[in-house]
């Protein structure tokens, strides 16, 4: 108690970046809840706990300030079209993978964004500038499985799943941390491991639900573009 942490320093970046990245793309939704609200949540969520507070986990910190920076700045030379402004994006977007690989989805996330502005993906405008995003993060990406391959010792049984079995476990994560986001109780460093099996009836339903969640939002992908800046914005 008392002395400096880095990652409570760090930990107040991500707030400045998220309202950021609100300015260059409406200065209204800077202003509006939506952004206040989600930068909030980011700092002061109590899974962020072990993000700031312990040492070995200011990876994600690091990564999540050099994602955040990546994508403001990246939205910046989608308007200006400068190339100062792609190195600067794609070089914290390399110091981020070098901090943890999960930021690799970023290119992902930006075509959303694009996709969700203008109603459609341009190839030579949005697509083609990412490719080399998609490739350092494909890179990363297989570099950090053959480490946890070779050093952590994630082989053997205990991780030869089928297909079925891993759309199981996928679908079931994305319900599982949504839980953990708004009923945040019973946080631990390490979850008990889940019974994963493809002859249980009710596992099918969190894939399922996923992809219900899914088809919903896409047929109303025309729709949230218009009402949602306005309900953020008011």
């Amino acid at each position: 108690m008392g002395r400096f942490s880095p990652g409570v320093s760090l930990g107040q970046c991500p707030d400045a970046l998220c309202r950021g990245i609100a300015l260059v793309e409406d200065s209204a939704a800077a202003r509006g809840a939506g952004s206040v609200a989600g930068s909030g949540a980011l700092r002061l969520h109590p899974v962020q706990v072990e993000t700031v507070a312990w040492v070995s986990e200011l990876k994600n910190t690091l990564s999540g300030v050099c994602c955040l920076g990546a994508a403001l700045v990246y939205l910046d030379f989608d308007e200006t079209r400068e190339w100062r402004a792609y190195a600067g994006a794609l070089g914290l977007f390399l110091l981020g993978l070098m901090s943890k690989t999960v930021i690799a989805t970023l290119p992902g996330a930006l075509l959303v964004v694009f996709w969700w502005k203008r109603g459609r993906i341009s190839w030579r405008k949005d697509v083609a500038p990412l490719i080399p995003f998609g490739a350092l993060g494909m890179g990363f990406g297989l570099f950090t499985a053959w480490v946890e391959r070779t050093y952590i010792g994630a082989t053997g049984g205990e991780y030869n799943f089928t297909l079925v079995e891993r759309c199981l476990i996928a679908g079931r994560a994305v319900w599982f941390y949504l839980g953990k986001i708004f009923w945040p109780q019973k946080l631990i460093f390490i979850y008990p491991r889940w019974e994963i099996s493809q002859a249980v009836w009710w596992q099918y339903l969190f894939p399922a639900g996923v992809l219900l969640v899914l088809g919903i939002l896409w047929g109303l992908r025309r729709i949230n573009r218009v009402l949602w800046p306005r309900a953020f914005t008011s």
